[in-house]
C-alpha cells in the first residue's frame, strides 16, 4: 500500500503496465479481491508453450485472475484452463505471437471467464468458433492485434457481451450482422482502423441496444442515410480524423437518443441545417474545412461547435460568398435597345 501511494504521489507518467503492476502488488498483499480468491501475476516470467503447462499445474485452482502478459506464448492449449472454473479475468497482453487457431479451432474454454484482454498480441482473425467457448464473457480487449477479418458469426456464442475493443488493428468491412444477436453490448471501439470503412449506402452495423461507438482514425469519406441508421440506441459517435466530406440529409436523424457527435479533423464543407438546430446534441465541428467554419459562423452559437479548446484560425470568409453578377456589355446595349423601342 505503501507503494502503491507513493506512485500515485510521483509526477511521473506511467504506463499501464506499471499501474497493473502496482494494483496486482496490492491485491496480492491483502489476499486477493477481498474474498480470499488469489490474483496471480506471471508476467515477465519467460513462460513459452512447452512450460506453460508446468507453471499452472503449481497454481491453486480457485484463481479469478490470471496475468500472463509479457512472455514468449505462440498457441494456447485450451485444455490447460478448463480446470480454472472460477476464473474471470485472464490477461495475456504482449505475447505477440500469440494468435486464434488458424483452423479456426476453440481458443479458450473457461466457461466462468467474464474478461480476456490480449493487448498487442499476434491475433489476425476472428473465426464463427474462436471465441464460442467462453459463454459468459463480458468484456473482450483485443486493442492492437493484426486482425484483418472477422466472422459473421464471431460473437454468437457471447451473449453477455457489453465491452468490445478493436481498436488499432487492420479491419477495412465488417459483416454488418456482427453484433446484432449481443443484447447487452453498450460499447464498440473501433478506433484507429484506418481503411474501416461501409460499402456504400449500406447500414454499417446492426445492433438496438449499442450506447458508443468509436471510430476515430478510419476511413469513412461520406455518411449516407443507410450509415448509422440500425444503430437506434447510440449515445455517443466518434467519427474523429477520418477523411468525412459529406453527410447526406437526415444521416443522423434516426438516432434519436444521440447525445454526442463527433466530427472533428475531417473535411467536411457543410453539414444539413437540421443537424445544427439540435439543443440536446454536443456537435463538434473543429478542424473542418474554411467553408464549414465560415457558414457555421453564421449561427449565434456557433462557438459551441468547437469543443477543442483551441484557438481557431481566422477564416477568409469572403471567398465562399458569392458577388452580384455585373451585367456584360452585350447585355446592356441589348437592355438599351429594349429601353429605345
Amino acid at each position: 500500500l505503501a507503494l502503491l501511494s507513493q506512485l500515485v504521489e510521483s509526477d511521473l507518467t506511467m504506463n499501464t503496465y506499471l499501474w497493473t503492476a502496482a494494483l496486482l502488488a496490492c491485491f496480492l498483499a491483502l489476499g486477493g479481491l477481498g474474498h480470499g480468491e488469489p490474483i496471480v501475476d506471471l508476467c515477465w516470467m519467460n513462460i513459452t508453450d512447452s512450460n506453460l503447462a508446468d507453471k499452472l499445474e503449481k497454481l491453486s485452482t480457485d484463481i479469478v485472475v490470471l496475468n500472463l502478459c509479457q512472455n514468449q506464448l505462440q498457441t494456447f492449449n485450451r485444455d490447460l484452463l478448463w480446470q480454472f472454473d472460477q476464473m474471470q479475468e485472464l490477461i495475456i497482453d504482449d505475447n505477440p505471437d500469440l494468435g486464434f487457431p488458424p483452423d479456426g479451432s476453440p481458443f479458450l474454454i473457461i466457461k466462468s471467464l467474464t474478461k480476456l484482454q490480449c493487448i498487442k498480441c499476434g491475433v489476425e482473425k476472428i473465426f464463427n468458433r474462436s471465441l464460442k467457448d467462453l459463454p459468459k464473457i463480458e468484456r473482450i480487449n483485443l486493442t492492437n492485434n493484426r486482425i484483418t477479418d472477422i466472422e459473421r458469426d464471431a460473437f454468437n456464442r457471447n451473449r453477455e457481451l457489453q465491452q468490445i475493443d478493436l481498436n488499432h488493428n487492420l479491419l477495412e468491412r465488417l459483416p454488418n450482422e456482427l453484433v446484432e444477436g449481443l443484447t447487452n453490448l453498450e460499447q464498440l471501439d473501433l478506433s484507429f482502423n484506418k481503411k474501416l470503412n461501409v460499402n456504400g449506402d449500406q447500414p454499417f452495423l446492426y445492433s438496438s441496444t449499442l450506447k458508443e461507438l468509436k471510430c476515430e482514425g478510419c476511413g469513412f469519406a461520406v455518411i449516407y442515410e443507410q450509415t448509422f441508421a440500425k444503430l437506434p440506441n447510440l449515445h455517443e459517435l466518434d467519427l474523429r480524423r477520418n477523411f468525412i466530406v459529406t453527410v447526406q440529409s437526415n444521416a443522423f436523424q434516426p438516432i434519436s437518443n444521440l447525445e454526442k457527435l463527433w466530427l472533428q479533423n475531417n473535411q467536411l464543407v457543410s453539414v444539413y441545417a437540421e443537424l445544427l438546430d439540435n439543443d440536446k446534441l454536443q456537435l463538434c465541428l473543429d478542424n473542418n474545412t474554411d467553408q464549414l467554419l465560415c457558414e457555421i459562423q453564421k449561427i449565434k452559437s456557433w462557438q459551441t461547435f468547437l469543443c477543442q479548446n483551441e484557438s481557431q484560425t481566422e477564416a477568409d470568409c469572403a471567398q465562399f460568398t458569392q458577388p452580384p453578377t455585373e451585367p456584360t456589355t452585350l447585355q446592356t446595349e441589348i437592355s438599351v435597345f429594349s429601353l429605345n423601342e
